[in-house]
């Protein structure tokens, strides 16, 4: 829970104001944030209205089926949401990448967030510009 504290005060400095945490739909999936996308942003103007974001607070590496069990849940958001965010305070496995990698045919994106790009947001003075760069780099990757 403070992780995910900690990630809604990150994305609201980036200048996302509408954050709602812990959502638990009918079919018991949970969400642990989803962002509505109102930044006033060319760029992320064209992206999907509601960003998912799955936080993992491990020491651990986030594994494939971590991976797959998030893209499910943002699949399944009836067209609403098209872009997701894993964040972790570690890292991330290698098949995880390669497993986004075999799934990019999809209309839907998984951006990976890591510790590393975590201190470069914190570290930079203008966040939502990074946050681009971070998903810039991400574009054939996964």
């Amino acid at each position: 829970m403070k992780f995910e504290n900690f990630v809604t005060i990150l994305f609201s400095q980036i200048g996302f104001n509408h954050i709602t945490k812990r959502i638990i739909d009918k079919s018991q999936n949970e969400v642990d944030l989803i962002i509505r996308n109102e930044i006033k942003d060319p760029f992320f103007q064209k992206l999907s209205p509601y960003i998912f974001v799955e936080c993992k607070n491990t020491i651990d590496s986030v594994d494939k089926n971590q991976f797959k069990l998030f893209r499910d849940k943002v699949k399944e958001s009836n067209g609403l949401s098209k872009l997701g965010i894993l964040i972790t305070s570690s890292s991330f496995t290698r098949t995880t990448y390669i497993d986004a990698i075999r799934d990019s045919k999809d209309d839907l994106k998984i951006i990976f967030i890591s510790n590393i790009e975590i201190e470069r947001l914190i570290r930079m003075e203008d966040k939502l510009s990074e946050f681009k760069k971070i998903i810039d780099n991400q574009v054939k990757d996964n």
